[in-house]
Protein backbone atom coordinates (compact mmCIF):
# COMPACT_ATOMS: atom_id res chain seq x y z
CA UNK A 1 0.00 0.00 0.00
CA UNK A 2 2.44 2.63 -1.23
CA UNK A 3 -0.22 5.34 -1.39
CA UNK A 4 -2.39 4.56 1.62
CA UNK A 5 -4.85 7.36 2.39
CA UNK A 6 -3.52 9.59 -0.40
CA UNK A 7 -5.94 11.47 -2.68
CA UNK A 8 -5.41 11.70 -6.44
CA UNK A 9 -6.96 13.27 -9.52
CA UNK A 10 -6.39 11.59 -12.90
CA UNK A 11 -7.46 13.38 -16.07
CA UNK A 12 -8.67 11.30 -19.00
CA UNK A 13 -9.30 8.31 -16.74
CA UNK A 14 -12.19 6.68 -18.60
CA UNK A 15 -10.00 4.48 -20.78
CA UNK A 16 -6.47 3.46 -21.71
CA UNK A 17 -3.48 4.69 -19.73
CA UNK A 18 -5.53 7.06 -17.55
CA UNK A 19 -7.90 4.29 -16.55
CA UNK A 20 -5.01 1.95 -15.76
CA UNK A 21 -3.32 4.65 -13.65
CA UNK A 22 -6.49 5.38 -11.65
CA UNK A 23 -6.89 1.68 -10.90
CA UNK A 24 -3.22 1.24 -9.99
CA UNK A 25 -3.32 4.21 -7.60
CA UNK A 26 -6.38 2.72 -5.92
CA UNK A 27 -4.65 -0.65 -5.68
CA UNK A 28 -1.93 1.06 -3.68
CA UNK A 29 -4.37 2.77 -1.32
CA UNK A 30 -5.32 6.11 -2.93
CA UNK A 31 -8.78 7.60 -3.32
CA UNK A 32 -9.22 8.80 -6.89
CA UNK A 33 -11.16 11.47 -8.77
CA UNK A 34 -11.83 10.11 -12.25
CA UNK A 35 -12.05 12.79 -14.91
CA UNK A 36 -13.63 12.20 -18.30
CA UNK A 37 -14.97 14.33 -21.14
CA UNK A 38 -17.25 12.10 -23.26
CA UNK A 39 -16.97 8.43 -22.18
CA UNK A 40 -19.21 8.26 -19.11
CA UNK A 41 -19.53 4.48 -19.37
CA UNK A 42 -15.75 4.14 -19.32
CA UNK A 43 -15.51 6.44 -16.30
CA UNK A 44 -18.07 4.33 -14.46
CA UNK A 45 -16.08 1.20 -15.30
CA UNK A 46 -12.99 2.86 -13.81
CA UNK A 47 -14.96 3.82 -10.71
CA UNK A 48 -16.13 0.23 -10.27
CA UNK A 49 -12.52 -1.00 -10.36
CA UNK A 50 -11.41 1.67 -7.88
CA UNK A 51 -14.18 0.71 -5.47
CA UNK A 52 -13.50 -2.99 -5.97
CA UNK A 53 -10.08 -2.31 -4.46
CA UNK A 54 -11.66 -0.81 -1.38
CA UNK A 55 -11.02 2.84 -2.20
CA UNK A 56 -13.30 5.81 -2.71
CA UNK A 57 -13.83 7.25 -6.17
CA UNK A 58 -15.49 10.29 -7.67
CA UNK A 59 -16.43 10.84 -11.31
CA UNK A 60 -16.22 14.40 -12.67
CA UNK A 61 -16.95 15.36 -16.26
CA UNK A 62 -14.76 18.23 -17.50
CA UNK A 63 -13.14 19.38 -20.72
CA UNK A 64 -9.67 19.99 -19.29
CA UNK A 65 -8.67 22.01 -22.34
CA UNK A 66 -10.69 24.83 -20.76
CA UNK A 67 -9.39 26.59 -17.66
CA UNK A 68 -12.79 27.13 -16.08
CA UNK A 69 -13.65 23.43 -16.37
CA UNK A 70 -10.28 22.47 -14.87
CA UNK A 71 -11.07 24.69 -11.89
CA UNK A 72 -14.50 23.12 -11.54
CA UNK A 73 -12.93 19.64 -11.60
CA UNK A 74 -10.58 20.51 -8.75
CA UNK A 75 -13.24 22.33 -6.75
CA UNK A 76 -15.49 19.29 -6.80
CA UNK A 77 -12.69 16.85 -6.05
CA UNK A 78 -11.31 18.83 -3.10
CA UNK A 79 -14.77 19.50 -1.72
CA UNK A 80 -15.45 15.75 -1.84
CA UNK A 81 -12.13 14.41 -0.51
CA UNK A 82 -10.86 17.42 1.43
CA UNK A 83 -7.32 17.43 0.04
CA UNK A 84 -5.06 16.57 -2.91
CA UNK A 85 -1.77 14.67 -2.83
CA UNK A 86 -1.29 13.35 -6.38
CA UNK A 87 -2.13 14.95 -9.72
CA UNK A 88 -1.82 12.90 -12.92
CA UNK A 89 -2.27 14.83 -16.17
CA UNK A 90 -3.04 12.34 -18.91
CA UNK A 91 -5.98 13.42 -21.09
CA UNK A 92 -5.09 13.65 -24.78
CA UNK A 93 -6.45 13.59 -28.31
CA UNK A 94 -4.66 12.21 -31.37
CA UNK A 95 -5.55 13.21 -34.92
CA UNK A 96 -3.77 13.10 -38.26
CA UNK A 97 -3.46 16.46 -40.02
CA UNK A 98 -0.57 17.04 -42.46
CA UNK A 99 1.34 20.25 -41.77
CA UNK A 100 0.31 21.88 -45.04
CA UNK A 101 -3.35 21.21 -44.25
CA UNK A 102 -3.29 22.26 -40.58
CA UNK A 103 -5.60 25.18 -39.80
CA UNK A 104 -5.35 27.42 -36.77
CA UNK A 105 -8.56 26.21 -35.11
CA UNK A 106 -7.51 22.56 -35.31
CA UNK A 107 -4.01 23.36 -34.04
CA UNK A 108 -5.29 25.27 -31.00
CA UNK A 109 -8.00 22.71 -30.24
CA UNK A 110 -5.48 19.85 -30.13
CA UNK A 111 -3.00 21.84 -28.06
CA UNK A 112 -5.72 22.88 -25.62
CA UNK A 113 -6.22 19.29 -24.52
CA UNK A 114 -2.70 17.98 -25.10
CA UNK A 115 -0.70 20.85 -23.59
CA UNK A 116 -2.75 23.69 -22.10
CA UNK A 117 -4.46 21.36 -19.64
CA UNK A 118 -1.09 20.28 -18.24
CA UNK A 119 -0.43 23.90 -17.28
CA UNK A 120 -3.95 24.60 -16.03
CA UNK A 121 -4.27 21.45 -13.90
CA UNK A 122 -0.65 21.65 -12.79
CA UNK A 123 -1.15 25.22 -11.54
CA UNK A 124 -4.35 24.44 -9.67
CA UNK A 125 -2.91 21.25 -8.15
CA UNK A 126 0.27 23.01 -7.03
CA UNK A 127 -1.65 25.85 -5.38
CA UNK A 128 -3.73 23.36 -3.41
CA UNK A 129 -0.67 21.35 -2.39
CA UNK A 130 1.15 24.52 -1.27
CA UNK A 131 -1.92 25.54 0.74
CA UNK A 132 -1.88 22.14 2.48
CA UNK A 133 1.84 22.50 3.25
CA UNK A 134 2.69 18.82 2.94
CA UNK A 135 4.15 18.61 -0.57
CA UNK A 136 2.77 16.48 -3.33
CA UNK A 137 3.36 14.67 -6.60
CA UNK A 138 2.52 15.80 -10.14
CA UNK A 139 2.92 13.22 -12.91
CA UNK A 140 2.55 14.27 -16.54
CA UNK A 141 2.03 11.75 -19.32
CA UNK A 142 4.21 12.74 -22.28
CA UNK A 143 5.24 10.46 -25.17
CA UNK A 144 8.30 9.30 -27.07
CA UNK A 145 6.70 11.10 -30.00
CA UNK A 146 8.25 14.30 -28.66
CA UNK A 147 11.48 13.11 -30.31
CA UNK A 148 10.44 10.07 -32.40
CA UNK A 149 7.98 12.19 -34.34
CA UNK A 150 5.07 10.93 -36.40
CA UNK A 151 4.25 12.32 -39.83
CA UNK A 152 0.83 13.93 -39.90
CA UNK A 153 0.75 14.56 -36.15
CA UNK A 154 2.52 17.90 -35.78
CA UNK A 155 0.20 19.28 -33.11
CA UNK A 156 0.35 16.10 -31.03
CA UNK A 157 4.15 15.88 -31.22
CA UNK A 158 4.57 19.59 -30.48
CA UNK A 159 2.37 19.25 -27.42
CA UNK A 160 4.33 16.28 -26.11
CA UNK A 161 7.56 18.25 -26.51
CA UNK A 162 5.91 21.09 -24.62
CA UNK A 163 4.95 18.79 -21.75
CA UNK A 164 8.59 17.79 -21.36
CA UNK A 165 9.78 21.40 -21.07
CA UNK A 166 6.87 22.48 -18.88
CA UNK A 167 7.43 19.60 -16.47
CA UNK A 168 11.08 20.49 -15.99
CA UNK A 169 10.36 24.17 -15.32
CA UNK A 170 7.59 23.28 -12.88
CA UNK A 171 9.94 20.88 -11.10
CA UNK A 172 12.42 23.67 -10.42
CA UNK A 173 9.83 26.18 -9.28
CA UNK A 174 7.87 23.77 -7.07
CA UNK A 175 10.78 21.93 -5.45
CA UNK A 176 10.97 24.40 -2.52
CA UNK A 177 7.41 23.31 -1.68
CA UNK A 178 8.39 19.60 -1.82
CA UNK A 179 6.19 19.09 -4.86
CA UNK A 180 7.85 16.81 -7.39
CA UNK A 181 7.01 17.07 -11.08
CA UNK A 182 8.00 14.24 -13.41
CA UNK A 183 6.81 12.88 -16.72
CA UNK A 184 6.35 9.47 -18.29
CA UNK A 185 6.97 9.01 -22.02
CA UNK A 186 5.11 5.90 -23.19
CA UNK A 187 5.90 4.30 -26.51
CA UNK A 188 3.40 2.21 -28.47
CA UNK A 189 0.67 1.22 -26.00
CA UNK A 190 -2.53 -0.73 -26.68
CA UNK A 191 -5.17 1.91 -25.92
CA UNK A 192 -8.47 3.03 -27.50
CA UNK A 193 -6.71 6.28 -28.52
CA UNK A 194 -4.09 4.37 -30.50
CA UNK A 195 -6.04 1.41 -31.87
CA UNK A 196 -7.36 3.28 -34.96
CA UNK A 197 -3.74 3.95 -35.98
CA UNK A 198 -2.51 0.40 -35.32
CA UNK A 199 -3.29 -1.17 -38.67
CA UNK A 200 -1.85 -4.63 -39.42
CA UNK A 201 1.22 -3.17 -41.23
CA UNK A 202 1.86 -0.80 -38.31
CA UNK A 203 1.60 -3.67 -35.83
CA UNK A 204 4.09 -5.72 -37.85
CA UNK A 205 6.57 -2.85 -37.86
CA UNK A 206 6.23 -2.36 -34.12
CA UNK A 207 6.73 -6.08 -33.56
CA UNK A 208 9.97 -5.86 -35.53
CA UNK A 209 11.25 -2.68 -33.86
CA UNK A 210 10.24 -3.02 -30.18
CA UNK A 211 12.58 -5.46 -28.40
CA UNK A 212 10.29 -6.05 -25.41
CA UNK A 213 7.21 -7.96 -26.58
CA UNK A 214 6.07 -5.39 -29.14
CA UNK A 215 3.17 -3.06 -28.29
CA UNK A 216 2.86 -2.47 -24.55
CA UNK A 217 0.03 -2.59 -22.02
CA UNK A 218 -1.44 0.42 -20.16
CA UNK A 219 -0.76 -1.32 -16.85
CA UNK A 220 3.00 -1.17 -17.50
CA UNK A 221 2.82 2.63 -17.73
CA UNK A 222 0.55 2.76 -14.68
CA UNK A 223 3.17 1.01 -12.55
CA UNK A 224 5.66 3.75 -13.40
CA UNK A 225 3.07 6.34 -12.34
CA UNK A 226 2.70 4.58 -8.98
CA UNK A 227 6.45 4.84 -8.44
CA UNK A 228 6.49 8.56 -9.25
CA UNK A 229 3.42 9.19 -7.08
CA UNK A 230 4.89 7.39 -4.06
CA UNK A 231 7.65 8.05 -1.55
CA UNK A 232 9.81 5.56 -3.46
CA UNK A 233 10.56 8.44 -5.84
CA UNK A 234 11.73 10.82 -3.11
CA UNK A 235 14.50 13.06 -4.54
CA UNK A 236 13.35 12.43 -8.13
CA UNK A 237 11.99 15.52 -9.86
CA UNK A 238 12.24 17.12 -13.27
CA UNK A 239 12.80 13.73 -14.87
CA UNK A 240 11.16 11.80 -17.69
CA UNK A 241 10.91 8.02 -17.56
CA UNK A 242 10.60 6.37 -20.96
CA UNK A 243 8.34 3.31 -21.00
CA UNK A 244 8.60 2.00 -24.54
CA UNK A 245 10.03 -1.51 -24.38
CA UNK A 246 13.35 -0.32 -25.78
CA UNK A 247 11.85 1.07 -28.99
CA UNK A 248 13.59 4.45 -28.84
CA UNK A 249 17.04 2.95 -28.19
CA UNK A 250 16.86 0.20 -30.79
CA UNK A 251 19.17 1.15 -33.63
CA UNK A 252 19.72 -2.45 -34.69
CA UNK A 253 19.53 -3.00 -38.46
CA UNK A 254 21.09 -6.47 -38.62
CA UNK A 255 24.80 -5.81 -38.21
CA UNK A 256 26.63 -9.08 -37.75
CA UNK A 257 23.78 -11.22 -38.99
CA UNK A 258 24.10 -13.64 -41.87
CA UNK A 259 22.22 -12.74 -45.02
Amino acid sequence: MLLENKVAIVTGASKGIGQAIAIALAREGADVTINYRSDEAGARATLAEVERRGRRGLIVRADVGKLEECQSLFDRAIEHFGRLDIQVNNAAVAEIHPVLEMDADTWHRILATNLDHYLFCGQIAARQMIKQGQGGRIVNISSISRYMVLAGMSAYCAAKGGIYGLSRVMAIELAPHRISVNSIAPGAIETPLNIPFYTPPVRRRYAERIPWEGIGKPEWVANVAVFLASDLSEYVTGQEIVADGGFSVNGSVGHGEDE
